[in-house]
């Protein structure tokens, strides 16, 4: 895995865990 693969994947998990809590609260 590359240095940019993994920014991307650990960026792509934050997003969800936002949405995921967003939603939540919502």
């Amino acid at each position: 895995m590359t240095f940019i693969e993994k920014i991307y994947e650990e960026n792509k998990a934050i997003l969800i865990i936002y949405i995921v809590e967003t939603v939540y609260i919502y």
